[in-house]
């Protein structure tokens, strides 16, 4: 999967992507960063609404996984169990977020638990930046159930 097809496949499966203005600015090796444009996600103050930084920084760690499954050849439906995020600054620019994918034993023990019970979670660190420098930090737990 490169960046195009991810883009097109969030924006048709995550419809608020779409209205957000989430563009996928880089599909790498090892991470992912999406973006999004500070006007269509105002708040009454003028900076970033804090429910869009939520919402790019979930996309976000979401598509590093879904990446990552594809990568491995597995089909799974892809959820979100739990998320706690921090804002540390507010954003009056476009702003842009950007995952990791899984380390390699972090992998294995996934896939352990998926061939074992048909499901399996990652926990998921991402960071929302503007401006150069880091304004949120997001964690959160997915789980991954096969389909057959």
């Amino acid at each position: 999967m490169n960046a195009e097809e991810l883009q097109r496949y969030i924006h048709a499966n995550l419809p608020l992507t779409k209205a957000m203005g989430v563009t996928v600015q880089e599909l790498a090796e090892t991470h992912i960063r999406l973006g999004a444009p500070l006007l269509p996600n105002l708040n009454h103050k003028k900076t970033a609404f804090g429910g869009s930084l939520e919402s790019l920084a979930t996309v976000t760690a979401w598509s590093t996984l879904h990446v990552d499954l594809c990568r491995q050849g597995l089909r799974a439906e892809l959820v979100i169990r739990h998320c706690e995020m921090s804002f540390l600054h507010p954003i009056d620019c476009d702003f842009s977020a950007r995952a990791e994918f899984p380390a390699a034993e972090d992998r294995a023990r996934f896939r352990k638990m998926y061939d074992r019970r048909g499901m399996g979670s990652f926990t998921m660190a991402c960071q929302v930046e503007a401006a150069g420098q880091i304004s949120a930090r997001f964690v959160g737990q997915f789980v991954a159930v096969k389909v057959p």
